[in-house]
């Protein structure tokens, strides 16, 4: 029966897990955040939230391939 869609949601707490995480564990957070990109492959925000980690890793290719 009509079950919605959470897949954005579900992202979006992926994130907010990750922005905890990236200080202490930057690998996990990563994985997070490319676990969110997975479950909502239109939303912007784990993309870009991934970016930025990476161009904190100093990682700038991986940050411009993450936004393509």
């Amino acid at each position: 029966a009509g079950q919605g869609d959470f897949s954005a949601r579900h992202a979006h707490y992926l994130c907010e897990q990750a922005l905890e995480r990236a200080g202490s564990d930057p690998a996990g957070a990563c994985a997070l955040l490319e676990k969110a990109r997975d479950t909502a492959p239109d939303a912007p925000r784990p993309r870009i939230e991934l970016a930025r980690l990476q161009q904190r890793q100093g990682r700038p290719e991986a940050a411009a391939s993450t936004l393509k």
